[in-house]
Protein backbone atom coordinates (compact mmCIF):
# COMPACT_ATOMS: atom_id res chain seq x y z
CA UNK A 1 0.00 0.00 0.00
CA UNK A 2 1.24 3.65 -0.50
CA UNK A 3 1.51 6.23 2.00
CA UNK A 4 -2.01 7.93 1.67
CA UNK A 5 -1.87 10.48 3.59
CA UNK A 6 1.06 11.79 1.13
CA UNK A 7 -1.07 12.57 -2.36
CA UNK A 8 0.23 14.27 -5.22
CA UNK A 9 -2.93 15.34 -7.08
CA UNK A 10 -4.39 18.22 -8.65
CA UNK A 11 -5.94 19.55 -5.03
CA UNK A 12 -2.58 18.79 -2.92
CA UNK A 13 -0.87 20.89 -5.37
CA UNK A 14 -2.76 23.37 -5.67
CA UNK A 15 -2.84 23.83 -1.85
CA UNK A 16 0.89 24.00 -1.72
CA UNK A 17 0.41 27.03 -5.12
CA UNK A 18 -1.58 28.77 -2.53
CA UNK A 19 0.96 29.10 0.20
CA UNK A 20 3.40 30.50 -2.74
CA UNK A 21 0.44 32.81 -3.88
CA UNK A 22 1.02 36.82 -3.49
CA UNK A 23 -0.92 39.03 -1.33
CA UNK A 24 -4.40 39.57 -2.13
CA UNK A 25 -5.08 36.73 -4.99
CA UNK A 26 -8.09 34.96 -4.48
CA UNK A 27 -8.58 31.21 -4.57
CA UNK A 28 -10.79 30.72 -7.34
CA UNK A 29 -8.73 33.13 -9.88
CA UNK A 30 -5.31 31.24 -9.36
CA UNK A 31 -6.99 27.84 -9.61
CA UNK A 32 -8.61 29.14 -13.10
CA UNK A 33 -5.61 30.73 -14.35
CA UNK A 34 -3.66 27.68 -13.34
CA UNK A 35 -6.36 25.11 -15.38
CA UNK A 36 -6.09 27.21 -18.37
CA UNK A 37 -2.52 26.61 -19.14
CA UNK A 38 -3.96 23.43 -20.86
CA UNK A 39 -7.72 24.33 -21.51
CA UNK A 40 -7.82 27.99 -21.94
CA UNK A 41 -11.56 27.46 -23.20
CA UNK A 42 -12.52 26.24 -19.26
CA UNK A 43 -15.87 25.94 -18.21
CA UNK A 44 -16.33 28.73 -14.99
CA UNK A 45 -19.55 29.31 -13.74
CA UNK A 46 -19.63 32.17 -11.77
CA UNK A 47 -22.26 31.05 -9.30
CA UNK A 48 -20.46 27.82 -7.56
CA UNK A 49 -16.93 29.04 -8.35
CA UNK A 50 -16.24 29.32 -5.15
CA UNK A 51 -17.64 26.35 -3.96
CA UNK A 52 -15.93 24.24 -6.94
CA UNK A 53 -12.58 25.79 -6.02
CA UNK A 54 -13.34 24.68 -2.24
CA UNK A 55 -14.30 20.95 -3.61
CA UNK A 56 -10.92 20.86 -5.62
CA UNK A 57 -9.00 22.20 -3.09
CA UNK A 58 -10.26 19.93 -0.13
CA UNK A 59 -10.25 16.65 -2.26
CA UNK A 60 -13.26 15.96 -0.23
CA UNK A 61 -16.19 16.15 -3.47
CA UNK A 62 -15.79 15.66 -7.05
CA UNK A 63 -15.02 18.99 -8.48
CA UNK A 64 -16.44 20.29 -11.58
CA UNK A 65 -13.04 21.33 -12.56
CA UNK A 66 -11.81 18.06 -12.13
CA UNK A 67 -14.18 16.25 -14.75
CA UNK A 68 -12.79 18.87 -17.44
CA UNK A 69 -9.38 16.57 -17.52
CA UNK A 70 -10.89 13.33 -17.19
CA UNK A 71 -12.33 12.23 -20.18
CA UNK A 72 -10.06 10.20 -22.48
CA UNK A 73 -10.29 12.44 -25.13
CA UNK A 74 -9.20 15.18 -23.13
CA UNK A 75 -6.14 13.64 -21.96
CA UNK A 76 -5.20 12.81 -25.06
CA UNK A 77 -5.28 16.37 -25.96
CA UNK A 78 -2.95 16.80 -22.88
CA UNK A 79 -0.52 14.50 -24.45
CA UNK A 80 -0.62 16.43 -27.70
CA UNK A 81 -0.23 19.62 -26.03
CA UNK A 82 2.93 18.54 -23.88
CA UNK A 83 4.68 16.40 -27.07
CA UNK A 84 3.49 19.62 -29.46
CA UNK A 85 3.04 23.17 -28.20
CA UNK A 86 5.90 22.70 -25.24
CA UNK A 87 6.98 26.71 -25.76
CA UNK A 88 3.52 27.51 -25.85
CA UNK A 89 2.63 26.19 -22.16
CA UNK A 90 5.84 27.36 -21.04
CA UNK A 91 5.03 31.05 -21.92
CA UNK A 92 1.18 30.51 -20.45
CA UNK A 93 2.70 29.27 -17.25
CA UNK A 94 5.22 31.90 -16.92
CA UNK A 95 2.69 34.34 -16.85
CA UNK A 96 0.33 32.62 -14.24
CA UNK A 97 3.22 32.98 -12.26
CA UNK A 98 4.02 36.07 -12.63
CA UNK A 99 0.64 36.89 -11.79
CA UNK A 100 0.23 34.47 -8.80
CA UNK A 101 3.15 33.29 -7.76
CA UNK A 102 5.21 35.15 -5.10
CA UNK A 103 8.54 35.20 -6.35
CA UNK A 104 10.39 37.14 -4.33
CA UNK A 105 13.71 36.83 -3.33
CA UNK A 106 12.93 37.78 0.89
CA UNK A 107 10.10 35.53 0.91
CA UNK A 108 12.04 32.72 -1.25
CA UNK A 109 8.05 31.21 -1.38
CA UNK A 110 9.40 30.24 -4.80
CA UNK A 111 12.08 28.05 -3.66
CA UNK A 112 9.92 26.98 -1.25
CA UNK A 113 7.13 25.69 -3.30
CA UNK A 114 9.67 23.68 -5.62
CA UNK A 115 11.04 21.99 -2.46
CA UNK A 116 6.99 20.78 -1.01
CA UNK A 117 6.61 19.65 -4.10
CA UNK A 118 9.96 17.41 -4.50
CA UNK A 119 8.77 16.71 -1.02
CA UNK A 120 5.75 15.28 -1.72
CA UNK A 121 6.69 13.39 -5.07
CA UNK A 122 9.55 12.11 -2.58
CA UNK A 123 7.13 10.33 -0.45
CA UNK A 124 4.28 9.81 -2.47
CA UNK A 125 4.70 5.88 -2.89
CA UNK A 126 1.98 5.71 -5.14
CA UNK A 127 4.25 7.12 -7.62
CA UNK A 128 7.05 4.71 -9.39
CA UNK A 129 10.40 5.50 -9.56
CA UNK A 130 10.41 4.71 -13.23
CA UNK A 131 6.92 7.60 -13.62
CA UNK A 132 8.85 10.85 -15.74
CA UNK A 133 7.99 14.40 -15.64
CA UNK A 134 8.29 16.75 -18.20
CA UNK A 135 10.04 19.29 -16.22
CA UNK A 136 13.59 20.21 -18.19
CA UNK A 137 13.08 23.67 -19.96
CA UNK A 138 13.62 21.80 -23.24
CA UNK A 139 10.62 19.88 -22.98
CA UNK A 140 12.33 16.92 -21.85
CA UNK A 141 11.46 14.28 -19.03
CA UNK A 142 13.35 13.09 -16.08
CA UNK A 143 11.80 10.09 -14.31
CA UNK A 144 11.18 10.50 -9.80
CA UNK A 145 14.76 8.87 -9.18
CA UNK A 146 16.64 11.51 -11.22
CA UNK A 147 14.02 14.23 -10.03
CA UNK A 148 15.77 13.30 -6.64
CA UNK A 149 19.20 14.47 -7.62
CA UNK A 150 18.24 17.70 -9.14
CA UNK A 151 19.32 21.07 -7.68
CA UNK A 152 18.72 23.38 -10.66
CA UNK A 153 15.24 24.40 -11.51
CA UNK A 154 13.33 26.58 -14.14
CA UNK A 155 10.02 27.00 -12.40
CA UNK A 156 7.98 27.40 -15.19
CA UNK A 157 9.15 24.48 -16.58
CA UNK A 158 8.96 22.95 -13.15
CA UNK A 159 5.45 23.78 -12.37
CA UNK A 160 3.90 22.68 -15.98
CA UNK A 161 5.50 19.09 -15.76
CA UNK A 162 4.13 18.48 -12.42
CA UNK A 163 0.89 20.10 -13.26
CA UNK A 164 0.31 17.66 -16.14
CA UNK A 165 1.34 14.84 -14.13
CA UNK A 166 -2.28 15.65 -11.86
CA UNK A 167 -4.05 16.39 -14.85
CA UNK A 168 -2.79 13.62 -16.49
CA UNK A 169 -2.37 10.70 -14.30
CA UNK A 170 -4.71 11.49 -11.32
CA UNK A 171 -8.08 10.07 -12.41
CA UNK A 172 -9.91 10.86 -9.20
CA UNK A 173 -8.56 14.22 -7.31
CA UNK A 174 -10.73 12.83 -4.12
CA UNK A 175 -7.32 10.48 -3.50
CA UNK A 176 -6.16 13.54 -1.91
CA UNK A 177 -8.58 13.86 0.42
CA UNK A 178 -6.35 12.17 3.75
CA UNK A 179 -3.21 13.81 2.69
CA UNK A 180 -5.58 17.02 3.00
CA UNK A 181 -6.62 16.93 6.35
CA UNK A 182 -3.02 16.14 7.44
CA UNK A 183 -1.63 19.43 6.13
CA UNK A 184 -4.70 21.17 6.86
CA UNK A 185 -6.74 20.28 9.99
CA UNK A 186 -10.11 20.64 11.24
CA UNK A 187 -9.98 22.64 14.78
CA UNK A 188 -11.89 21.57 17.24
CA UNK A 189 -13.50 24.96 18.49
CA UNK A 190 -15.20 25.37 15.63
CA UNK A 191 -16.22 23.48 12.50
CA UNK A 192 -16.88 27.18 10.80
CA UNK A 193 -13.31 28.39 11.06
CA UNK A 194 -11.11 28.43 7.47
CA UNK A 195 -8.73 25.28 7.77
CA UNK A 196 -4.78 26.70 7.83
CA UNK A 197 -2.71 25.32 5.99
CA UNK A 198 -0.27 24.17 8.62
CA UNK A 199 1.80 20.97 7.72
CA UNK A 200 5.49 23.05 6.71
CA UNK A 201 6.32 20.59 3.75
CA UNK A 202 9.14 21.49 1.88
CA UNK A 203 10.05 23.96 4.98
CA UNK A 204 12.19 21.43 7.28
CA UNK A 205 13.62 20.25 3.73
CA UNK A 206 18.24 20.54 3.71
CA UNK A 207 18.00 20.02 -0.31
CA UNK A 208 19.85 23.04 -1.89
CA UNK A 209 18.32 24.28 -4.94
CA UNK A 210 18.66 27.06 -7.12
CA UNK A 211 15.62 28.22 -9.41
CA UNK A 212 17.17 29.97 -12.72
CA UNK A 213 15.82 32.69 -14.10
CA UNK A 214 15.99 31.95 -17.84
CA UNK A 215 16.14 28.96 -19.91
CA UNK A 216 19.24 29.94 -21.08
CA UNK A 217 20.71 29.27 -17.39
CA UNK A 218 19.64 25.48 -17.24
CA UNK A 219 22.90 23.44 -17.12
CA UNK A 220 21.94 20.07 -18.84
CA UNK A 221 24.98 18.39 -17.76
CA UNK A 222 23.89 18.05 -14.11
CA UNK A 223 21.26 15.62 -14.64
CA UNK A 224 22.19 11.91 -13.94
CA UNK A 225 20.92 10.14 -17.29
CA UNK A 226 22.92 7.42 -18.72
CA UNK A 227 22.29 7.01 -22.30
CA UNK A 228 21.23 3.70 -21.82
CA UNK A 229 18.66 4.29 -19.77
CA UNK A 230 15.15 3.22 -21.25
CA UNK A 231 12.32 5.30 -22.10
CA UNK A 232 9.14 3.96 -23.51
CA UNK A 233 8.11 5.75 -26.21
CA UNK A 234 4.62 4.74 -28.43
CA UNK A 235 5.59 6.04 -32.16
CA UNK A 236 2.29 6.13 -34.35
CA UNK A 237 2.05 6.47 -37.91
CA UNK A 238 -1.37 8.37 -39.26
CA UNK A 239 -1.71 6.29 -41.52
CA UNK A 240 -2.23 2.46 -40.85
CA UNK A 241 -0.33 1.24 -43.90
CA UNK A 242 3.10 2.29 -43.24
CA UNK A 243 4.04 2.69 -46.80
CA UNK A 244 1.41 5.34 -47.81
CA UNK A 245 3.58 7.89 -45.92
CA UNK A 246 2.55 10.98 -48.26
CA UNK A 247 -0.65 11.10 -45.76
CA UNK A 248 1.05 9.90 -42.35
CA UNK A 249 2.83 11.86 -39.90
CA UNK A 250 4.25 10.79 -37.07
CA UNK A 251 3.57 11.03 -33.24
CA UNK A 252 5.87 9.91 -30.36
CA UNK A 253 4.89 10.04 -26.46
CA UNK A 254 5.43 8.64 -23.57
CA UNK A 255 2.26 9.17 -21.97
CA UNK A 256 -1.00 7.28 -23.65
CA UNK A 257 -4.34 5.37 -22.53
CA UNK A 258 -4.79 1.95 -22.23
CA UNK A 259 -7.43 1.63 -24.82
CA UNK A 260 -5.28 3.52 -27.62
CA UNK A 261 -1.70 1.56 -26.64
CA UNK A 262 -3.28 -1.11 -29.76
CA UNK A 263 -2.71 1.43 -32.79
CA UNK A 264 0.74 2.40 -31.30
CA UNK A 265 3.93 1.50 -31.94
CA UNK A 266 6.17 0.83 -28.59
CA UNK A 267 9.72 1.20 -28.51
CA UNK A 268 12.32 1.01 -25.68
CA UNK A 269 14.59 4.29 -26.53
CA UNK A 270 18.10 4.68 -24.69
CA UNK A 271 17.93 8.47 -22.94
CA UNK A 272 20.75 8.84 -25.68
CA UNK A 273 18.64 8.32 -28.36
CA UNK A 274 16.15 10.47 -27.73
CA UNK A 275 17.58 13.88 -29.93
CA UNK A 276 18.45 12.14 -32.53
CA UNK A 277 15.02 10.10 -32.81
CA UNK A 278 13.03 13.43 -31.70
CA UNK A 279 15.08 14.85 -35.36
CA UNK A 280 14.34 12.30 -37.42
CA UNK A 281 10.63 12.83 -36.59
CA UNK A 282 10.73 16.53 -37.22
CA UNK A 283 12.16 15.68 -40.20
CA UNK A 284 9.88 12.84 -41.33
CA UNK A 285 6.96 15.10 -40.71
CA UNK A 286 8.33 17.95 -42.29
CA UNK A 287 9.06 15.66 -45.48
CA UNK A 288 5.55 14.38 -46.30
CA UNK A 289 3.69 17.77 -45.28
CA UNK A 290 5.39 19.03 -48.48
CA UNK A 291 4.94 15.87 -50.38
CA UNK A 292 1.08 16.02 -49.29
CA UNK A 293 1.19 19.72 -50.43
CA UNK A 294 2.56 19.56 -53.26
CA UNK A 295 1.91 15.82 -54.92
CA UNK A 296 -0.67 16.90 -57.25
CA UNK A 297 1.37 19.34 -59.13
CA UNK A 298 2.09 18.54 -62.14
CA UNK A 299 4.87 21.05 -63.43
CA UNK A 300 8.31 20.19 -63.41
CA UNK A 301 9.40 22.27 -60.84
CA UNK A 302 7.82 20.77 -58.21
CA UNK A 303 8.36 16.98 -59.22
CA UNK A 304 12.23 18.24 -59.67
CA UNK A 305 12.02 19.35 -55.79
CA UNK A 306 10.06 16.83 -54.33
CA UNK A 307 12.90 13.71 -55.95
CA UNK A 308 15.55 16.81 -54.38
CA UNK A 309 13.98 16.79 -51.31
CA UNK A 310 13.31 13.10 -51.15
CA UNK A 311 17.22 11.99 -51.89
CA UNK A 312 18.13 14.63 -49.07
CA UNK A 313 15.94 12.91 -46.95
CA UNK A 314 16.79 9.74 -47.72
CA UNK A 315 20.70 10.16 -48.23
CA UNK A 316 21.10 12.43 -45.15
CA UNK A 317 19.22 9.83 -42.85
CA UNK A 318 20.42 6.67 -43.76
CA UNK A 319 24.07 7.34 -42.39
CA UNK A 320 22.56 8.23 -39.06
CA UNK A 321 21.51 4.76 -38.39
CA UNK A 322 24.77 3.94 -37.12
CA UNK A 323 24.58 6.41 -34.53
CA UNK A 324 21.47 4.73 -33.17
CA UNK A 325 22.40 2.70 -30.03
CA UNK A 326 19.00 1.12 -29.26
CA UNK A 327 17.91 -1.76 -31.59
CA UNK A 328 14.34 -1.47 -31.18
CA UNK A 329 14.96 2.06 -32.17
CA UNK A 330 16.96 1.29 -35.44
CA UNK A 331 14.79 -1.41 -36.89
CA UNK A 332 11.91 1.40 -36.67
CA UNK A 333 13.71 4.29 -38.74
CA UNK A 334 15.49 1.96 -40.93
CA UNK A 335 11.68 0.73 -41.58
CA UNK A 336 10.48 4.59 -42.03
CA UNK A 337 13.43 5.35 -44.17
CA UNK A 338 12.90 2.30 -46.72
CA UNK A 339 9.56 3.54 -47.07
CA UNK A 340 10.73 6.98 -48.23
CA UNK A 341 13.19 5.12 -50.24
CA UNK A 342 9.97 2.71 -52.03
CA UNK A 343 8.25 6.25 -52.59
CA UNK A 344 11.08 7.68 -54.18
CA UNK A 345 9.89 5.23 -57.34
CA UNK A 346 6.46 7.60 -57.46
CA UNK A 347 8.53 10.50 -58.71
CA UNK A 348 9.27 8.93 -62.68
CA UNK A 349 12.97 9.45 -61.90
CA UNK A 350 15.78 7.35 -61.31
CA UNK A 351 16.83 6.35 -57.92
CA UNK A 352 20.75 6.25 -57.45
CA UNK A 353 20.72 4.07 -54.91
CA UNK A 354 24.20 3.71 -53.09
CA UNK A 355 25.42 0.02 -53.12
CA UNK A 356 25.78 -0.20 -49.32
CA UNK A 357 22.24 0.48 -49.09
CA UNK A 358 20.89 -2.01 -52.26
CA UNK A 359 20.80 -5.14 -49.95
CA UNK A 360 18.81 -3.50 -47.16
CA UNK A 361 16.64 -1.53 -48.69
CA UNK A 362 15.24 -3.45 -52.24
Amino acid sequence: MYNTTCKLCGGTLFVLLLHSRKNKISESKMLVDILKIFKSDIHIDEKNLKEQTKKFKMCKEHSAFASDFENPAERHNLSLKIQNQYEELINETSKVIEANIDTNADTRKDVLLVKAILEVIDNDNSIDERQRFYILPNGKSVNKKQLRTMKEFYLPSFLLGVLYYVLYNIRDNTEGFNTYNLWCPQLRISKRLKREYSAMIGENSKKKIKLIRSIDEFDYNNISIPDDELITAYVKLSSKEYYNITSSSIIVTDTIDDEEKDSYKCLQVPYGDCSLLDSFIDDFNDFTSFIKKHRSDTNNDSSTILFKLHNAFYYYWYPQLDRIKGNQVREWVDYIIGAVLQLGTCFNRKVDIPSKCKNKHK
